[in-house]
């Protein structure tokens, strides 16, 4: 049964959203709506709602497997139900204080698609299995997030974790000389469960990351014995934003990545 929303009818749409024949993935009350980002701009933290400065958001990423072997998103979500007045008239009282329909996200539930990243032909047996796993089934991490009615909040989702980034280390490094540089898209879904229990699902957001090889070392200089500058160290060495070519050797898998 497709779930349907009558406008002005909160109570109704409350309803649609808890029952279980309603559709997996339920929009309608927990919205992904963008990536943050995490960079100095945001001192190395999220804002989701502004936080009393400016709001960061990602259209894609980088991943330079030169550096680091994981790629961290930060899903924005918003919960979409009503609060327990709108949807029937009632507030939390002394007999029931609780506001039912704040949501505590749990779980992310991943799935990578690798794209022309490389054929699976080329992987070895034990690597293969993990990849038509993570292809077909995609794998769930935890992840700790929370939102009252209509508020917005972020998550920390390790979208590729290590064990992950070793295989796409390990075979992109092969062609390290060519710089090569291959877009992969990675998939989130969070889940999450409002104070009475129901459990929810929200919409799958995909985002493209750029597979590369040194493409985030930024040379600043020619003598490696200057001091990287605090301020131009990233939160993420290897994610998104550049190294400097005088503090890659300290965060670098592949220090030859650096140029010394």
């Amino acid at each position: 049964m497709k779930c349907q929303i009558i406008p002005n009818t909160f109570f109704l749409a409350l309803v649609c959203v808890v029952f279980t024949s309603c559709p997996k993935e339920q929009p309608q009350a927990l919205l992904i709506q963008n990536m943050m980002a995490m960079s100095q701009q945001t001192q190395c933290m999220l804002r989701p709602g502004g936080g009393g400065g400016a709001q960061f958001i990602r259209m894609n990423g980088v991943l330079d497997i030169g550096i680091t072997n994981q790629y961290w998103l930060f899903p924005m979500f918003k919960n979409m139900l009503p609060t327990l007045k709108e949807a029937t008239g009632l507030q939390p009282s002394n007999l029931a204080p609780t506001e039912t329909n704040y949501i505590n996200v749990y779980k992310a539930h991943v799935h990578v698609n690798v794209g022309g990243l490389f054929d699976l032909k080329e992987l070895d047996g034990k690597d293969r299995a993990t990849f038509e796993e993570v292809l077909s089934r995609g794998f769930t991490l935890d992840v700790a997030g929370s939102a009252g009615p209509n508020e917005v909040s972020a998550v920390s989702v390790q979208a590729i974790p290590p064990w992950l980034g070793n295989i796409i280390d390990k075979y992109v490094s092969r062609y390290a000389a060519s710089k090569p540089g291959i877009w992969m898209t990675l998939y989130v879904k969070l889940e999450g469960r409002t104070q009475d229990r129901w459990v929810i699902y929200s919409n799958e957001f995909s985002f493209p990351v750029l597979v590369c090889y040194g493409c985030l070392v930024r040379y600043v200089t020619n003598d490696p014995t200057t001091p990287p500058s605090a301020s131009s160290v990233p939160c993420l060495p290897g994610q998104d934003d550049p190294v400097d070519n005088n503090f890659c050797p300290y965060v670098a898998n592949h220090p030859d990545v650096c140029g010394w």
